[in-house]
């Protein structure tokens, strides 16, 4: 099981890939509270649908199918009260994360979320926070009702929020229209889609980047499917596609520390946007969330709680929900997760206080330093060092800037 989980009093369930010796094979091992007994189980790849011998999968792959023996054996093997299973994925095999194992494993009775691979603590946002919704509508793909779909986003917010809608330009005047002076609908340019969504947004800050519309499933990653640019929606043959990498570096320019991808109706590649989210939140420490717009609009409430609200309770379901957020979330951990205490510095304390950040490339940048500390906690002591230099050094630019520091 991956460090430091192993030590932080969770309910986990490792599940990992071996193609060698013998047929293809997905390895599970369960664990309570980082003690034994541990549990472990294989079977088949092929059981669930997964690709193996070099085969390509569909664009709807990760449906759950073959699940009833695993939960049978998680069942079996649980001791009760539990609160949550956490899933620690591997990338042993890389679509692993894209198969739906949330819906798979809902007979359990109980949450089902999936562990980030960063240990940072969650920075808490604003009382006023900000969102960036992305809507695109793709001609290539499957239409959708995107006004309904930022309805339901907005009244999932369940707080004041400041919304900045970016979409086709053939979508802004119904937008308008439909919500006035309530939002503020971006007029497109003429220029590649993170590019204009960057630079509308300035110099401010956004708490949460949310995708609508379609995903896509490549060899080994997940992207969102998008018009061929904000002003032109003309092909009907193929989307454009914006990937883990593309993405994580526009979430770093505005500041955001967390992403929702809702994955509209008849959607190309529901798998594709879920392994995007969940890559995501391998790049960097950033919760992330794939809402499927098939399920009730209680899930992407119980998804914006999670990450715009203090401390949450465990969700009520997470059947359409693949979440991946710190378990801090759900309120103080039950063991130590590891760390090291680092001085407070002035730069990333106003990140995580959520006193109002309201610089995109700064909060970018402080969310990056808590990663480092995280990565570098168990580090030789002239790491921890270089690092306490690095930070001293942007405290020291942020003074002299005029910036929060």
């Amino acid at each position: 099981m991956t460090e430091p989980w192993s030590r932080s009093g969770l309910t986990v369930l490792r599940i990992g890939y071996r193609d060698r010796p013998g047929p293809p094979r997905v390895r599970c091992e369960l664990s309570r509270s980082g003690r034994g007994p541990r549990w472990r189980w294989d079977f088949p790849a092929r059981q669930i649908g997964l690709p193996v011998d070099g085969g390509r999968a569909t664009p709807n792959f990760g449906r759950p199918r073959g699940f009833r023996p695993i939960v049978d054996w998680i069942r079996a093997s649980r001791a009760g009260g539990d609160q949550a299973l956490w899933l620690d994925l591997s990338e042993e095999h890389p679509l692993l994360p894209a198969i739906d194992w949330e819906y798979g494993l809902r007979r359990l009775g109980i949450p089902v979320l999936r562990l980030p691979a960063h240990t940072t603590a969650p920075a808490w946002a604003p009382r006023n926070p900000r969102v960036a919704l992305w809507v695109t509508m793709p001609r290539a793909k499957t239409s959708f009702p995107a006004q309904d779909m930022v309805r339901t986003a907005v009244l999932a917010m369940g707080m004041p929020t400041e919304v900045h809608v970016f979409t086709d330009a053939g979508l802004v005047g119904g937008m308008r229209d439909r919500f006035g002076d309530h939002l503020t609908v971006h007029e497109p340019v003429d220029r590649p889609w993170l590019d204009w969504i960057t630079g509308a947004l300035g110099r401010r800050s956004a708490d949460v980047l949310h995708l609508i519309g379609h995903g896509y499933l490549g060899p080994d990653q997940g992207a969102f499917a998008t018009a061929e640019s904000p002003v032109s929606n003309f092909d009907t043959a193929s989307a454009r596609f914006i990937w883990p990498r593309q993405l994580e570096t526009a979430m770093t320019a505005i500041g955001a520390g967390a992403l929702i991808g809702t994955a509209v109706r008849a959607n190309y590649s529901v798998a594709g946007l879920r392994l995007l989210c969940h890559r995501i939140a391998t790049i960097r420490s950033a919760a992330t969330v794939l809402h499927r717009a098939v399920s009730p609009a209680d899930d992407l409430l119980t998804a914006y709680q999670l990450l715009l609200g203090p401390p949450a309770p465990f969700p009520v379901r997470t059947t359409r929900l693949s979440t991946r957020v710190h378990p801090e979330r759900f309120g103080p951990m039950l063991g130590p997760a590891g760390g090291f205490p680092w001085p407070d510095y002035e730069s990333t304390g106003l990140v995580d206080s959520g006193a109002g950040v309201d610089d995109g490339g700064l909060a970018g940048a402080q969310r990056q330093i808590r990663e480092l500390e995280a990565q570098l906690a168990a580090g030789p002591p002239d790491a921890r060092a270089g690092l306490a230099i690095v930070k001293s050094r942007l405290d020291a630019l942020l003074r002299a800037t005029g910036g929060p520091g």
